[in-house]
């Protein structure tokens, strides 16, 4: 109860944020009022070689008011009293001017000006992105380093169909595959094999699972990459902005607005593992001003799974074996969504839409090993409201989980749930434009349940349900023309944790024209998942101690023990802190000739009250690490010789370890808990990520990436281990070339070899390096065909301790539009 007045409190207080925030949009709001049959409206557009300019400043000279231009280049200024305005454009050192004039004319006037400009621009300028700090800035400005790909570069890599690839060649970002589509994305160390540290969000909406919220089942990701506007990857603590979730990094991904993308399009993929896939959307006018658009996909594919039941594919003696084979079946994937966008007069936006996905048969590993999917649902949905100062949205996303066979127990896991979240931000800008702010407030809650058709819980001991509330803002400001600081955080609160705090300062400093340093310290925070907190699964087949028993009947007096199916189980912690990161970011972003952008980040972390993979629950010297599941104790009722006589026994015939692990539930029945989490041990971190991108002549462009990573631990247990399970060294190169008849790429990427430590799975990762392949060819203006091959060479490898083999996928691909 206290953690809910808490989180009411929280949203009450950012409520009152908010409308402090908004306070001269109020007032603004109550003159145009005064003024709704004179104020006038100019909605502006700017565009260079007939494509969209974004990140141009717009200012109104007469007012002072400002906007910045969306990916669309579209702006809009409301509530203008009748007369002339002059409209100052910029973008680095070019910069133009519009003169309009809004008259009293009834209705409400909308002046629409098309600024078509000859800037003289570099790559380097054109490098525009919105996640770092939720609202739109040049790259170099941004308080973080980002990389961001674009539709162009998102649907040239869209064949294989799995969205982490789009980031494989990110520096610093470590893609680690452990099935066809079983992915964990994470940079700047401590990945995992569920790993919860960089947030991924769709449209805005939380895309993680709701049992493991912070983890993503790209499998299930209900978007096809052909649909997909921009992928933004910002590196670094985004708590201040995001939250939790953000530990490391953030990776926000936009689809394409309906109106934006009129039309459709089919696309059939055909390949290796008897690959057949089928992707369709189509965009329309709905009426005479709405806009939808429709998009559903099926795919049919085998997997790089093996069974472990006799043998082990690699690493025999470290690999543990399985109970339960593979199902033979192949991996089905489905997909389908409608969206309705409705743009109003005023400029601003009113979004619906929904789906849902299905995905059965894939595999993926976990800490408690692997696990084969029979039928995972995740319906979804979002409704968004947006104009020049306000954002306001809503989302919902399912799960429904349908037995998850653990390949090592045998047992099945169910889940089911819900993930609301609530959110409403609003931005404005100060002193003609050199400074901004952002503010925002959330709402979320899950509720999840493990029931299987029998009415057993599976993950948890009971459904769960959590709140949890946010405020967050962002100060920025640009003292002089070269020198630009930002301030920001977030204070969250929920039910499972006391309240955290996530601050953010950076400054970013024009060194000379296109060369721009940064500096920034932030503080972060991930929090344990419920699972963490109150799971209760079985790790391996249960223990019959039925004999046993039976030979202790004489001394039982008719008492039943129970022994017959005994359970060894993984359990949460209810006693978890929070993990805690502070870090320091250096980077310098510059042009390098004319055709060059070379950026270069070094962070150093200090990282503390680690969450813990699964560890023993009893004999390390960090003791009994859930204290709920304490010794064994007889049935009530026993005579005190008995019970001694019956212990004395377990002691005797139960190797030392399971006997003291061996405890009782909540109803009395014997279990044996195996392995729990803990908090312990610190870490430095610190590391060197460098990014190129050199644009040629004639459509050619090459990209380069290089990442080195180092630790140094501070283990407060000295008989446990704990590994960051991330290379020391990894680099990437490609070269493409896109022509309007033909585009064709090649990329090379990688990986030192390194230790890894997750859960039930221990031993070493080597090096390995990759080799893809892509080309498309544009029959015509309708028909588009290409090939793309992943591991082109075939080199089998894993990218985690406890994976698959990965291998090589070659697939063929024909795109229709209309």
């Amino acid at each position: 109860m206290k953690r809910r007045a808490v989180t009411l409190i929280l949203v009450l207080c950012a409520l009152c944020v908010l409308c402090v925030l908004s306070a001269g949009a109020a007032v603004g709001h109550a003159q145009t009022l005064q003024l709704l049959q004179t104020a006038g409206r100019i909605s502006g557009r700017v565009t260079r070689d007939n494509a969209p300019l974004a990140g141009v400043l717009v200012v109104v000279q007469e007012t002072g008011a400002t906007a910045w231009t969306s990916t669309d280049g579209a702006y809009t200024f409301t509530g203008l009293r009748p007369g002339a305005y002059t409209l100052l454009l910029s973008l680095g050192a070019n910069s133009t001017s519009e003169t309009v004039s809004v008259t009293g004319q009834s209705p409400v006037p909308v002046i629409n000006v098309t600024t078509a400009v000859d800037w003289v621009l570099t790559y380097f300028e054109t490098l525009v992105v919105t996640a770092p700090s939720r609202q739109v800035e040049r790259a170099d400005q941004a308080p973080a380093p980002v990389t961001r790909l674009d539709a162009g570069d998102v649907e040239r890599l869209s064949a294989q169909a799995l969205l982490p690839r789009l980031v494989l060649d990110a520096p610093g970002v470590q893609v680690t595959q452990s099935s066809l589509f079983d992915f964990n994305i994470n940079t700047r160390g401590f990945n995992d094999l569920v790993n919860r540290r960089v947030r991924t969000e769709i449209d805005g909406r939380d895309a993680s699972r709701v049992s493991v919220m912070g983890s993503t089942a790209w499998a299930s990701i209900p978007v096809a990459l052909d649909d997909i506007e921009s992928v933004e990857f910002v590196r670094g603590a985004g708590g201040a902005l995001y939250g939790a979730g953000a530990f490391n990094g953030v990776m926000s991904i936009r689809t394409k607005n309906p109106d934006a993308s009129m039309g459709g399009e089919a696309k059939v993929t055909l390949g290796d593992l008897d690959t057949a896939r089928v992707d369709a959307r189509h965009s329309g006018r709905l009426g005479g001003s709405a806009f939808f658009k429709v998009a559903g996909g099926y795919q049919s594919s085998g997997d790089f799974a093996r069974s472990r039941v006799t043998s082990v594919e690699y690493a025999p003696g470290l690999l543990p074996r399985e109970v339960v084979p593979l199902s033979g079946d192949k991996v089905k994937i489905a997909y389908a969504s409608v969206r309705v966008d409705r743009p109003l007069e005023n400029g601003n936006r009113f979004v619906v839409e929904g789906g849902t996905a299905d995905s059965k048969n894939t595999v993926s590993a976990t800490n408690l090993g692997r696990y084969q999917t029979v039928d995972q649902k995740q319906p979804w949905g979002r409704a968004e409201f947006t104009s020049s100062r306000w954002r306001l949205l809503g989302t919902v996303t399912g799960e429904a989980l349908n037995n998850s066979i653990g390949l090592s127990s045998g047992g099945g896991a169910y889940d089911q749930g819900t993930n609301l979240q609530m959110s409403a931000e609003t931005h404005g800008a100060f002193d003609r434009g050199r400074g901004r702010v952002i503010g925002g407030v959330s709402y979320g809650r899950q509720n999840i349940d493990s029931l299987n058709p029998q009415g057993v819980e599976t993950i948890w001991t009971s459904a769960q349900k959590v709140n949890e509330g946010a405020v967050y803002g962002q100060a920025d400001y640009g003292f002089t023309d070269r020198l630009r600081g930002s301030v920001a955080a977030r204070v969250e609160a929920t039910e499972l944790h006391p309240a955290t705090v996530s601050p953010r300062g950076a400054i970013n400093f024009s060194i000379a024209p296109g060369h721009t340093a940064r500096l920034a310290v932030g503080r972060a925070f991930k929090s344990p998942t419920v699972t963490e907190y109150r799971l209760e699964t079985a790790i391996a087949p249960p223990v019959d101690l039925s004999a046993l028993e039976t030979a202790l009947s004489p001394l039982l007096g008719g008492t039943k023990l129970g022994f017959q199916n005994i359970p060894l189980l993984a359990v949460g912690n209810p006693d978890l802190k929070v993990e805690e990161l502070t870090g320091v970011d250096a980077g310098y972003t510059g042009l390098v000739g004319t055709r060059t952008v070379l950026n270069v980040s070094y962070y150093r972390n200090s990282l503390s009250t680690f969450t813990s993979g699964l560890l023993p629950q009893v004999g390390t010297s960090l003791g009994r690490l859930n204290t709920t599941y304490g010794p064994y104790r007889p049935p009530a009722g026993m005579s005190a010789a008995a019970a001694a006589a019956l212990l004395a026994t377990l002691n005797t015939a139960l190797p030392a370890s399971l006997a003291a692990s061996m405890t009782n539930l909540q109803n009395g029945a014997p279990a044996f808990v195996v392995v729990s989490l803990g908090n312990f041990g610190s870490a430095r971190t610190q590391g060197l990520e460098i990014g190129a991108t050199t644009v040629l002549p004639d459509g050619w462009r090459i990209n380069a990436a290089y990442s080195i990573f180092d630790y140094d631990l501070a283990i407060t247990a000295p008989d446990i281990s704990i590994l960051p399970n991330t290379p020391r060294h990894q680099g990437s190169i490609g070269v493409s070339y896109v022509a309007p008849r033909f585009d064709a790429a090649v990329h090379v990427r990688g990986v030192s070899g390194f230790q890894w430590n997750s859960g039930v799975y221990a031993g070493p990762v080597p090096a390995y390096g990759v080799t893809d392949v892509q080309a498309g060819y544009p029959i015509d203006k309708r028909l588009r065909v290409g090939v793309d091959v992943s591991n082109l060479f075939n080199n089998e490898h894993y990218e985690a301790f406890g994976g698959d083999l990965i291998g090589r996928r070659a697939l063929a691909h024909l795109t229709v539009r209309w």
